[in-house]
């Protein structure tokens, strides 16, 4: 029944629940695969996921609470994200090709965190990406 679209309810903000929930499952099977687990893949897809995610709050201009809070719960998951694929080059041997990869995932970071707060959040993740 949830997933019936509701009058009021844009096609936006159906396609972003439908992304949201194919996003756990993924991030579901993902996470338990020991197949997968320490490969690379993991922090590309964080990555990617993240950036897909922090690119709809733009989409929501409206300045009211709905889209508020829906920007903010977007900025969360993609800091979810973000913060998954950084665990990766904390728990796994790397090497110096990987590198770009854990800066671009701190810009991504700092990038939620100016949007999220007050900027001094966002300076630590911009020297590590360094």
């Amino acid at each position: 029944m949830s997933s019936l679209p509701c009058r009021g309810q844009s096609r936006f903000s159906r396609l972003r629940q439908r992304l949201y929930k194919v996003d756990e499952k993924t991030t579901g099977l993902i996470s338990r695969d020991k197949a997968i687990e320490g490969l690379a893949i993991l922090p590309y897809y964080h990555n990617i996921i993240g950036v897909y995610l922090i690119a709809t709050p733009r989409l929501l201009k409206k300045a009211d609470l709905l889209s508020a809070s829906a920007r903010m719960d977007t900025l969360r998951r993609a800091l979810a994200h973000f913060d998954r694929g950084l665990r990766f080059f904390k728990e796994t041997g790397y090497d110096r090709k990987m590198l770009s990869l854990e800066a671009v995932l701190h810009l991504n970071t700092a990038a939620c965190r100016v949007h999220d707060g007050p900027m001094l959040q966002a300076r630590p993740h911009v020297s590590k990406s360094r």
